[in-house]
Formats: C-alpha cells, structure tokens, sequence
C-alpha cells in the first residue's frame, strides 16, 4: 500500500507513515526497508532514501532479493 501510495500515485507525505509502520512491526524486513526507502525517494528526501535502501541491501538474505 505504501509504495503505490508513494510512488505510483505521488503521495509520498501520505505514505510515509504507513511505511514506517511495517518496517516499525519488521525491523529486519528486506523489503518494508525498501519500500521506506523509495518512499522518502519519492518525496526528495534522498539521505533518509539512502539510508534505508542500504539497510534493505545489508538486509537481504540472498542474491535473489538484492
């Protein structure tokens, strides 16, 4: 929900709660960190994007998921 919301629809401010929220439930989720991160991507908050896009590549447990 949150990627569509934030990415595919431009609603990044509305999104981005709802992305912390899942990775708030699953902190060590590959994919929620993802998801948080091209959220803040989508709204230009490139260091935020940055950092958790880095934590879901540190976090992926195979090749298939980097």
């Amino acid at each position: 929900m949150a990627y569509v919301l934030g990415v595919k629809l431009g609603k990044g401010a509305e999104a981005i709660p709802y992305a912390q929220r899942a990775v708030s439930a699953a902190p060590t989720s590959s994919g929620f960190r993802d998801t948080l991160g091209a959220v803040y991507l989508a709204t230009g908050d490139y260091a935020k994007a940055n950092s958790e896009l880095q934590s879901a590549l540190n976090l992926a447990l195979n090749d298939s998921e980097r």
